[in-house]
């Protein structure tokens, strides 16, 4: 993906079609991120019962 908004920016020059392949690899990071601290939260709470 990053591959193709490097060719789609800089290649071709459709720089708004970059930008926005750019948000969306952003935003899929911040839900990763997201779900790997809730699970790592509530691994935590369920080593700390036992």
């Amino acid at each position: 993906l990053g591959l193709y908004m490097y060719d789609q920016g800089w290649g071709i020059g459709n720089l708004g079609k970059a930008s926005a392949i750019a948000w969306t690899m952003f935003l899929i990071l911040l839900i990763v991120a997201a779900i790997n601290l809730l699970i790592t939260r509530w691994l935590g709470k369920s080593h700390d019962d036992q």
